[in-house]
């Protein structure tokens, strides 16, 4: 679902609601800019005690003002003066996107640009959760010229809601609902009307506001800022206890991340792994666009089975018992590669000159190196020998200290054994080849970089450094034309674990932080995201079996054939509940005799079956007997004629994609086959 709020939130904040329509006037909330006045006749002391209404200030200059505490996600931006390649942004992306709303609205272009070029700001805000079956959106966007943006709407045409709101988008699945302020030039949005109410309330001082919130203290005026309290996303205090969060800043030169993540079931990982200075990050060959190297220092009086207990509170389950297992059925000890293993892990990731001119390359081309240092060189040479013994296939190649492992005509892996360390490479032949033998002979390396240099003598010592080349990785990564950052030169950043005995407590910090938060925030939102849906999934797969259960113990039931003979047999099919698949909320089963699940009889529908289902589902369940099967139209099996299909059909995110899931099964001879894995496809919709 988070990844979906996302793709709601960009339209919200750059425009959409414009493109949608709006007309020429005032909202609601206007009423809140101008006080009561008081009637000539009232007495002083009937005007003392009379509370004062809610007054919207004229300027607002702070946007976090408007949005409401406690918000479980909030982001902000400033101008596009102030925007991170705000000018390349006007120049790129603007003329497109007035273009288009254009083509949608019949407005003029100029008007739309006129009001845009004003565009001075926003703020939004998203409360969502696995409390949250519908989740709202909102927020607002501050524009310079009051004037252009009331000749937009007077171009527009939208309707109105009974309390006075603009209807934009009523085409679309779900609308947005919008309001004009005009003093402050504020248009406060949403998908929902009652949170407009609630950024006027915030507004006006009512309800308190996020700017008064410890983290809105980080936010930057020249940057992007964003937040997400992860324990109120997840609903799970065990791997997002209270104080679990997600906050970002960032500009154009650098940025920050700051990410807490507390619970019994969390790694504490400053426990286990010790800051380092990154030493092999510097022996890495050349110049890699990007490049990183992550400690594996292990604290005082801590080893590697300490990492691995730590590892284990995500599942309960300690990994130390097992890995020694293994290692001893092989002759060797945890103990025994805790003392060979180094401090340091380091990869780089290269790319071939075609590629720098040529970004559709970036496949063929890219090839990473790996570093892991080594205390006993003794050990890695053991465990080598024990692979060449073992290993068998004509692709896979062993010399003195070296194996080749052909990939495809254009790809290999190379790992080499040298003094303090274990390389390998993996991607284009002759320049897998080529960094092997150049990490080999050490004279070109990273550390000789003047900027890696200048990054290095302001580095601290932390968990994880990385280092990037902008000059490399923004010829070779296919980007947008209209979206291009002008980054150049080169940088790094530090990622520090903070001493924490909840969980992780980390810091991201420093110019490669740019890319690399843009990447961790995608990560976190597809991780929430995919918590969410498969905490919902779960439903959907335990109702599955459940039916499909009882599709095998109905056959298994004897029945009385119209001859009066005994006969085993399917249950006939069942119709779908509900009738329409949930769109982002619950359905509820009619418990009337005779309706939803109280339907068919002795051979067919879910009386046959003997399922009732009496709670709220996100699902749609549907049972199929011989066909025409739902699932066999997204990939799935097809069990045949005498077989059965049951269904979970659901729309989480409410953007009409649907997920679904599926059992089959069939009758072989006198007994009924389930089979054994069950059918998914886009789980996460």
């Amino acid at each position: 679902m988070g990844g979906r709020l996302v793709a709601r939130v960009a339209p919200l904040f750059f425009g959409f609601a414009l493109a949608c329509g709006s007309e020429q006037g005032t909202s609601p909330a206007d009423s809140a800019e101008s006080t009561a006045t008081t009637s000539a006749a009232a007495s002083a002391a009937d005007q003392q005690a009379a509370p004062k209404p809610a007054v919207i200030p004229d300027q607002v200059t702070n946007l976090l003002d408007a949005i409401p505490g406690g918000s479980r996600i909030v982001v902000s931006g400033p101008s596009l003066a102030g925007f991170p390649a705000g000018k390349e942004f006007s120049e790129q992306f603007l003329p497109q996107f007035v273009s288009s709303v254009a083509k949608e609205t019949g407005a003029s272009e100029a008007t739309i640009r006129a009001a845009f070029d004003g565009f001075d700001g926003f703020a939004g805000f998203g409360d969502v959760g696995a409390d949250k079956p519908k989740p709202t959106v909102g927020g607002v966007l501050r524009f310079k010229d009051a004037k252009a943006v009331e000749d937009l709407l007077a171009e527009l045409k939208p309707e109105k809601t009974a309390a006075g709101n603009y209807i934009l988008g009523k085409s679309a699945s779900e609308p947005t609902f919008a309001a004009w302020i005009p003093k402050p030039r504020l248009i406060a949005l949403s998908n929902q009307e009652e949170a407009l109410t609630r950024v006027v309330d915030t507004l006006s001082g009512k309800t308190p506001a996020f700017s008064a919130s410890e983290h809105a203290k980080a936010v930057r005026a020249d940057g992007i800022f964003a937040f997400g309290d992860l324990s109120a996303l997840a609903d799970n205090a065990d791997a997002f206890a209270p104080g679990s969060f997600a906050r970002l800043n960032f500009a154009l030169e650098d940025g920050e991340l700051i990410y807490k993540q507390f619970g019994t079931k969390v790694p504490r990982l400053s426990a286990v792994l010790a800051p380092t200075t990154h030493a092999g990050l510097g022996k890495l060959p050349g110049t890699p666009a990007m490049a990183f190297d992550l400690s594996l220092a292990r604290p005082a009086g801590k080893t590697i089975a300490d990492f691995l207990a730590e590892l284990g509170r995500a599942t309960g389950q300690d990994l130390t018992p097992s890995a020694d297992g293994v290692l001893k059925g092989v002759g060797m000890s945890l103990a025994d590669f805790d003392r060979a293993l180094g401090d340091g892990l380091s990869l780089g990731f290269y790319v071939g000159a075609t590629t720098l001119s040529d970004p559709s390359k970036l496949g063929d081309e890219a090839t990473m190196l790996l570093a892991l240092d080594v205390k006993d060189d003794a050990f890695a040479k053991k465990v080598f020998d024990l692979a060449k013994g073992a290993v068998k296939d004509p692709k896979i190649k062993f010399g003195e200290g070296k194996v080749t492992i052909k990939v495809d005509a254009k790809k290999v892996a190379v790992v080499e054994l040298l003094p303090g360390a274990v390389v390998v490479a993996f991607g284009e032949t002759a320049l897998s080849e080529k960094l092997v033998a150049a990490y080999k002979k050490g004279d070109s390396t990273l550390a000789k970089n003047p900027a890696y240099v200048s990054f290095q003598s302001k580095a601290t010592p932390s968990q994880l450094a990385m280092f990037v080349d902008y000059d490399q990785l923004m010829k070779a990564v296919p980007q947008d034309p209209s979206m291009k950052l002008p980054l150049s030169g080169a940088t790094g950043s530090e990622l520090v674990l903070n001493d924490s005995d909840k969980g992780v407590d980390a810091v991201l910090k420093g110019g490669a932080a740019v890319p690399v938060i843009g990447a961790m925030s995608a990560l976190a939102i597809y991780g929430v995201r995919r918590y969410l849906s498969s905490a919902k999934g779960a439903e959907a797969k335990n109702t599955v079996g459940a039916i499909a259960r009882g599709a095998v113990g109905a056959y298994e039931r004897e029945q009385v054939s119209a001859s009066g003979a005994l006969k085993h047999a399917l249950c006939q099919s069942a119709p779908p509940v509900p009738a329409t698949v949930p769109s982002g909320t619950k359905y509820q089963a009619d418990l009337t005799p005779g309706k939803d699940y109280d339907t068919g009889d002795d051979t067919a529908g879910w009386k046959c079956l003997k399922f009732m289902m009496t709670t709220p589902s996100y699902f749609q369940y549907e049972y199929r007997a011989g066909g025409p099967y739902k699932c066999v139209a997204r990939g799935g099996p097809d069990p045949g004629p005498n077989g059965f299909e049951v269904s979970a059909e659901g729309d989480l995110d409410g953007d009409g994609k649907t997920s679904l899931f599926c059992q089959v099964g069939r009758v072989d001879g006198d007994k009924v086959t389930v089979g054994t894995q069950l059918f998914i496809a886009d789980e996460g919709e």
